[in-house]
């Protein structure tokens, strides 16, 4: 398991696993969509997804009449899905699925694996479980944040990887060595430090 600090896509999630056989872990980016949002709407996590038949079933248990493999604007594979205009505007809950007033719902679905996995994703980190593990960021980023401000641990002084890595090394003995330190001196914490911005932020 690796700990991750940005954002998490699906493709980084499926091919970390595939490749490097590393599970990462950190926050993926939640569903934009305003149907999602809305806590009633039907999101993409609503519908059911038969691969083999390319169909996608809707909540009301219509299914679709659409499927067509594209890109998006990045190049990236997708699935492009509709549903029929007629089933569509005669649904009794369509404000809770579309704003369109006339044409009919349609999704667009990442391939399967980086589709399941994001789900599966987005699910995990609500749980306390993801936010135990994921906790544990903060001391790694403690350490490196006083790796690099304190140690220069951003700056090699030599040339040549070997070299490279004795200098590393020496520095996380060095990093120890100041934490022993202040532990039997009995140093206080540093407090969580506020950005100018956050502090203009009313207390509450």
């Amino acid at each position: 398991m690796l700990l991750h600090l940005h954002y998490i896509d699906a493709p980084l999630l499926v091919d970390s696993r595939q490749d490097h056989q590393v599970e990462l872990m950190g926050p993926v980016p939640a569903d934009q969509s305003w149907q999602a949002k809305a806590d009633d709407g039907f999101d993409v996590a609503c519908f059911q997804v038969n691969r083999e038949a390319k169909r996608v079933s809707y909540p009301q248990g219509e299914t679709s009449v659409k499927w067509s493999p594209s890109h998006d604007r990045h190049g990236n594979e997708v699935i492009h899905i509709e549903f029929a205009r007629a089933t569509c505007r005669a649904c009794a809950v369509r404000s809770h699925c579309t704003k369109a007033t006339i044409e009919p719902r349609e999704l667009t679905l990442q391939p399967q694996a980086q589709h399941g996995a994001l789900q599966a994703a987005r699910q995990h980190q609500t749980t306390a479980l993801f936010k135990e593990a994921y906790g544990r960021r903060a001391g790694i980023e403690g350490t490196l944040s006083q790796g690099t401000r304190a140690f220069e641990l951003r700056r090699s002084r030599y040339l040549g990887e070997a070299q490279t890595h004795l200098q590393h090394l020496a520095t996380a003995a060095a990093i120890n060595l100041v934490c022993l330190f202040a532990w039997f001196e009995e140093c206080p914490r540093e407090s969580r430090r506020i950005s100018p911005f956050a502090a203009l932020a009313p207390a509450g």
